[in-house]
């Protein structure tokens, strides 16, 4: 709330309870979008690396096709994680830009969120920092990092045991009944 503000005349009148209001509802929503992406965020990660161990138990013995298949659904999964992924985080951006806009008039939780993010150190208290390494690699810039990990794993996968049908060969099989070779004896 406003308590020591002086208001002219041209100036706006400021609804402060509406404010609070609506960020109390950013708020809240930023929470509701946080929980339901690491919600979203751990299926999906459970999923994969169950495929990825389910791979790797039978990618030495197992039948090159059943590896093959698992990558490919691998792949498939990749496409609904990363498009979760942007969706909830810009519904929390959005939320998180919305709060923001209601900031000095009602706190400057973000605001102080932001410069913290921005510059490594917080100007409230200078003891508390962010290392330059973790703002490089902030929570987005790490969920994409191990989608991509996961992409390349399975890629990997899907080139190395590709079924052997589909194996490029450099010259044709020999055919015994048309070949001049002398068999050994």
């Amino acid at each position: 709330r406003v308590l020591f503000r002086s208001m002219s005349a041209s100036e706006p009148k400021i609804d402060t309870d509406k404010d609070d209001k609506q960020y109390d509802r950013a708020i809240a929503l930023i929470q509701y979008y946080v929980q339901l992406f690491w919600l979203i965020f751990g299926a999906f990660l459970l999923a994969e690396t169950v495929l990825l161990g389910a791979i790797a138990s039978v990618a030495k013995d197992g039948p090159n096709a059943f590896v093959f298949g698992g990558a490919i659904l691998g792949l498939l999964l990749i496409l609904p994680w990363w498009a979760s992924f942007r969706y909830n985080h810009a519904l929390y951006t959005l939320r998180v830009h919305e709060a923001r806009s209601l900031e000095p008039t009602v706190g400057t939780f973000f605001t102080n969120g932001k410069e913290l993010i921005d510059k490594g150190v917080s100007s409230l208290d200078p003891k508390i920092r962010i290392p330059r390494l973790a703002r490089l690699l902030a929570p987005r810039h790490s969920v994409l990092s191990l989608i991509l990990v996961f992409t390349v794993a399975f890629l990997v996968i899907l080139v190395t045991h590709r079924p052997s049908t589909w194996r490029h060969t450099t010259h044709a099989p020999s055919n015994p009944v048309t070949s001049t070779a002398v068999p050994k004896p």
